[in-house]
């Protein structure tokens, strides 16, 4: 497979998905609000089908021998300080569920 077709596939998968996520609607505050009180599962059931089509696809590929899958052994503890980074960096911006930046709040 040449650069070209992989970069033309991705970016037409880039737009597929990004219509998909303009039609489900997930980027609207009370979606992700509904998400985060555990009341609306829409933008869940629409990221979990987005991995399984992942999935799929490179199953595919790689069964038709267009890609090679090479899983590498888990870094636990490099994730696990990845992550605490992240979430200290999104509490001391002030980031929260909504989006919305708790530093503007009187």
């Amino acid at each position: 497979m040449s650069l070209t077709f992989a970069v033309a596939c991705g970016i037409a998968m880039g737009i597929v998905f990004g219509f998909a996520l303009e039609k489900s609607r997930v980027f609207e505050p009370g979606m992700i609000v509904g998400q985060m009180q555990l009341r609306n599962f829409i933008m869940l059931k629409v990221f979990l089908t987005a991995v399984a089509t992942g999935a799929i696809a490179l199953a595919v590929l790689n069964g038709l021998g267009y890609v090679k899958l090479q899983p590498r052994a888990a870094a636990w503890a490099a994730n696990a300080v990845g992550g605490l980074l992240l979430g200290a960096g999104d509490v001391l911006a002030g980031g929260g569920p909504d989006g919305a930046s708790a530093g503007g709040l009187p």
